[in-house]
């Protein structure tokens, strides 16, 4: 027959008791209730995962070293697909989305240096441990009463190893919650093109042009609209889904937003985060991000030589007083024109290789402008001769002022910006040396120079 003391549960709330009063001169005692739960709690856990819980650094430090370098690869990429969608797909680029997408690279990246970081403390303290169990032996310092104080209050290496853990797995968490995030938002952005594309093919290609027309100058706004209302909904952990009615308007747009992000993977972590921490605490935190995105979006959409450290003055990008490094193939690496490029500013022989880069916010003012409709060239042999007649009439070059007649342009593809284009070969045989102005304009009634290009003639 065992003593009472001798049971498990009644041994535990003994040892702690004594513990207790031991430490503490009110003897405050906890509840053999939450001792025996949080007993059962570490019973049900899986010794597999057990032992993974306590291995997990490893993998997280690998992880976080690999993605780290092939994050640094992806903001490029980005700016890529900006460019085409631009170009190719909706004459808008969509600036707000993509900027929001290079800011979560760069925050992931942020969070998982920071781990890397942390990671390396920890294994030190791992080490430390083991060398010196000990720890800490104050008494050998024989230090002053109040500098001896300070010493004192030095959390031992186990707990610090124990709180480090614990940071660095959030941390590695939350990197892969926001990895999600991130593939979440370009499925949307491909199941959303996708949608246009369908419905545009439903309707025999008279979709699109409607789509365009009524939202090439609103797309950004609604796009953004959506972002931060989702976002509001996101920070405050279901701001629009307490409230009864708005809660049943809400659904069937939450949940399509669930679906389109694949917001299934990210869950979980969001609502451990949610439900674990702070509420206000977690969302002061996502707020910040989201606050501070915008002010990094602000950076990423400005131009290379804008900084909010410069404190110039006696500076210009104005285009009748500018050389535009964007415009020479030679020099455009960071900095590359939409709109035309030329191999370099020098010409050394009688050509001058000028190429157009396409841009289908102009798609249908060439087709206006040439008197035909893209459908009724679908079934015609001529087909192209007739698309390329229509750019003819509708790019329009003037060099030093005077009108250049004979620009005989043919389609191109731009490989540098994997662009398709038009590319001309103009004649400068009746140019003297010196400089020279090559001025891009379109045969629309408003707004109608694309570029201004000094070139000088050997």
């Amino acid at each position: 027959m065992r003593l009472p003391w001798e049971h498990s549960a009644l041994k535990h709330c003994f040892v702690w008791v004594g513990l207790r009063l031991l430490s503490s001169a009110n003897g405050s005692i906890f509840s053999c209730y939450n001792l025996n739960t949080m007993k059962d709690h570490r019973e049900r856990v899986p010794k597999w995962l057990e032992r993974i819980q306590q291995n997990s650094w490893e993998p997280e430090i690998l992880l976080s070293g690999f993605v780290v370098v092939g994050l640094l690869q992806l903001p490029a990429y980005i700016r890529q697909a900006a460019a085409f969608f631009r170009a190719e797909v909706l004459g808008n680029n969509l600036a707000g989305l993509f900027s929001g997408l290079q800011i979560a690279v760069y925050t992931l990246v942020g969070g998982l240096i920071i781990h890397l970081f942390l990671r390396g403390v920890w294994i030190g303290y791992v080490g430390l441990s083991y060398a010196f169990p000990r720890g800490i032996n104050g008494a050998k310092l024989r230090l002053q009463p109040r500098f001896q104080a300070s010493v004192d209050r030095i959390m031992p290496l186990e707990k610090q190893i124990d709180r480090l853990e614990k940071i660095c797995s959030s941390i590695f968490s939350l990197c892969f919650f926001m990895m999600m995030c991130i593939l979440g938002v370009l499925t949307a952005i491909l199941v959303f093109i996708g949608f246009v594309y369908l419905l545009d093919l439903i309707t025999f290609g008279t979709f699109f042009r409607w789509f365009y027309q009524v939202f090439e100058s609103n797309l950004d706004p609604l796009i953004n609209g959506v972002l931060i209302f989702v976002a509001l909904d996101f920070i405050f952990t279901g701001l629009f889904r307490r409230h009864k009615w708005i809660a049943r308007i809400y659904f069937p747009f939450h949940w399509l937003i669930g679906w389109i992000t694949l917001a299934r993977f990210y869950r979980p972590i969001y609502y451990t985060f949610a439900t674990n921490v702070n509420r206000w605490a977690f969302g002061g935190a996502l707020l910040l991000f989201f606050t501070g995105s915008i002010f990094f979006q602000r950076m990423l959409l400005a131009a290379p030589d804008e900084s909010l450290l410069s404190r110039t003055d006696l500076y210009s990008r104005g285009m009748e007083h500018s050389f535009f490094s964007g415009y020479y193939q030679d020099r455009n690496e960071d900095w590359s024109s939409l709109r035309a490029v030329i191999p370099a500013p020098v010409v050394s022989g009688r050509f001058l290789e000028l190429t157009l880069k396409h841009d289908i916010s102009l798609e249908e003012g060439i087709y206006r402008n040439c008197g035909v409709s893209p459908d009724s060239l679908a079934s015609r042999d001529d087909a192209d001769s007739i698309r390329i007649q229509c750019a003819n009439q509708f790019y329009r070059l003037f060099i030093d002022g005077r009108s250049y007649e004979n620009a005989d342009w043919m389609f191109y593809f731009y490989q540098k910006d994997k662009a398709k284009s038009l590319i001309s070969f103009l004649d400068t045989d009746d140019l003297e040396p010196g400089k020279h102005e090559l001025v891009i304009k379109t045969a629309q009634e408003s707004n109608n120079q694309l570029a201004r290009i000094v070139f000088y003639k050997e």
